[in-house]
């Protein structure tokens, strides 16, 4: 069990260990080495950055630079469902409870992006803010981005599998019912596959 990365040309695996920290470039207060309790792995167009959740937080580390990596949201929430728009390493895709409806946090969905002027890299960049996509106090899971990255799916509410554009725009509910399906899109961002449970059958 740990962190390992492999090099796809000769197969080798070496062991990622990470050192944390909560704001590296203004005002750290404290670090910590991981190697392990990575629940989650997003990997950007170019295939140098990388976005994990260890223990709650949304990481980001640099595949050649390993070591140090950026704690993007501290605090006490959670983030999950952490993924890289397509093709980028400047927008991520995640679901937090940092939002909360009469003092009970729900799942949000929103975008972390750059607040740097002088970086738009989600790593490097000094701060960072989140676009929220969905409706405060809607319970939000399993978001998805369409190849192309103009799309996310995701199930809104209990049931619903939704369609938005990739801004929080133009929401589409393409079904309704008490099951979450599972989706996939098509390569082509054209068309997107879904799964119901009806009784004891899938559809």
């Amino acid at each position: 069990e740990g962190l390992w990365i492999m090099d796809t040309a000769d197969h080798r695996l070496r062991e990622l260990a990470i050192d944390i920290a909560a704001d590296e470039l203004q005002s750290a207060v404290s670090s910590e080495v991981v190697s392990r309790d990575a629940g989650e792995l997003s990997v950007a167009g170019d295939g140098d950055e990388l976005a994990m959740v260890i223990r709650g937080e949304m990481v980001l580390v640099n595949k050649e630079l390993e070591g140090r990596a950026r704690v993007v949201l501290p605090g006490p929430w959670r983030e999950s469902d952490v993924q890289f728009r397509p093709g980028s390493a400047d927008t991520l895709l995640m679901i937090s409870d940092s939002q909360s409806r009469r003092g009970v946090p729900y799942a949000r969905l929103g975008l972390v992006v750059s607040d740097d002027p002088e970086h738009t890299n989600l790593r490097q960049a000094r701060r960072h803010r989140v676009e929220w996509l969905t409706p405060a106090g809607v319970e939000c899971a399993s978001p998805q981005w369409s190849p192309d990255g103009k799309l996310i799916s995701y199930i809104h509410g209990q049931g619903k599998l939704a369609v938005i554009e990739a801004d929080g725009s133009d929401r589409r509910i393409l079904f309704e019912g008490w099951d979450n399906p599972e989706v996939a899109w098509s390569p082509d961002s054209r068309w997107l596959a879904y799964a119901v449970a009806t009784g004891s059958d899938y559809n």
